[in-house]
């Protein structure tokens, strides 16, 4: 069960605490999540941002927007550096629909000095790139909150969230590869994904925890409840008996990779035997 919210009770879910993104010249942020919209969106919603809330800058987002003109639909990775025109601004070249579960992923990377890029993909696929140069060191220091379904910021919360988010992870100090995006977009847990992996929170059913801290979420006017998309998760891990034992029978643990994975930039795991 995912986390369903409706942007008229001004739902949504924060924690105080943020990913490792690195330092200046040489930061990484990855974001991913999976979202499902009520209805096509006529302005901009939050699916999750990382953000400053002493003002409106600093900080970096995931939403889904609409822009009219002839009127499209895109998801937007966007980071704010100050208020002065410093930001990036990607949008994807495909369009989501509502009703249907979709992946978010966006990467920002401080190439070298204050010049940031920020990519964004729907689906694995539509992938657009913003730059630019003189984003302020700030970026580093001043973003203190996580916040899911919503824009917060020192006017308070907007941009709220209307359908269902599930599976938000980010990664800090990471370049994430084409295989790994591929694999979150076809359905396989962050959990796969375990290096540089900063936070995690699957949001099943009401449990607002972060699987990597163990840090609870704030809900905010009672998001709800909603089914959840399809998920592949890693097997538990099979502990042998000791040597002086024989393990039971086709219970054995080798290198093998019943997930597929693979197929994903050759990405494998050691997983027990049975649970494929």
């Amino acid at each position: 069960m995912a986390r369903d919210f409706t942007p008229a009770s001004a739902e949504y879910l924060d924690v105080t605490a943020i990913p490792n993104i690195g330092s200046s010249g040489s930061g990484k942020l990855a974001m991913s999540a999976w979202f499902r919209l009520d209805a096509l969106p006529t302005d901009t919603e939050v699916i999750l941002l990382v953000a400053d809330l002493g003002s409106d800058d600093y900080w970096f987002r995931i939403a889904a927007k609409e822009t009219t003109g002839p009127t499209t639909y895109f998801l937007e990775a966007h980071m704010e550096g100050a208020s002065s025109g410093q930001d990036t601004d990607a949008e994807t070249t495909t369009a989501y629909e509502a009703d249907k579960w979709h992946h978010a992923f966006a990467f920002f990377d401080n190439t070298s000095g204050t010049v940031w890029t920020g990519d964004i993909w729907l689906d694995n696929g539509g992938n657009d790139q913003g730059t630019d140069d003189v984003i302020n060191a700030l970026i580093y220091t001043r973003p203190e909150t996580t916040i899911i379904g919503a824009k917060k910021v020192d006017i308070g919360a907007s941009d709220y969230f209307n359908g269902a988010i599930a599976e938000v992870a980010l990664w800090g100090n990471i370049t994430p590869s084409a295989g790994m995006r591929a694999a979150l977009a076809a359905g396989y847990s962050p959990q796969f994904f375990p290096d540089g992996l900063e936070m995690y929170i699957p949001l099943i059913r009401d449990e607002d925890r972060d699987k990597v801290t163990g840090g609870a979420w704030t809900a905010y006017n009672t998001p709800g409840i909603a089914a959840h998309p399809p998920m592949i998760y890693p097997a538990p891990q099979y502990i042998p008996t000791p040597a002086s034992a024989a393990p039971p029978a086709g219970r054995t643990t080798k290198n093998t990779d019943p997930y597929g994975l693979g197929t994903f930039a050759g990405i494998s795991r050691t997983v027990p035997m049975g649970h494929g």
